[in-house]
């Protein structure tokens, strides 16, 4: 994990296959110990979802 964070952080690539996140296929990365691997993500958006409310926004100091 920590080679993945400096190649990423010299060379803007992480130095592993890492697919672009996408709506539909909504593929995220698993980063446990050695195995860093795409999969997909299941975990319920809605309800995270909240984080982007303007007004939870202001509560936590980061818009407006």
């Amino acid at each position: 994990m920590q080679d993945m964070y400096i190649t990423f952080t010299n060379h803007a690539d992480p130095g592993a296959f890492w697919p672009k996140y996408d709506e539909e296929t909504k593929v995220v990365m698993r980063l446990l110990d050695k195995h860093v691997r795409p999969v997909k993500d299941e975990r319920r958006r809605n309800l995270t979802d909240f984080l982007n409310n303007v007004e939870v926004m202001k509560e936590f100091g980061r818009f407006g």
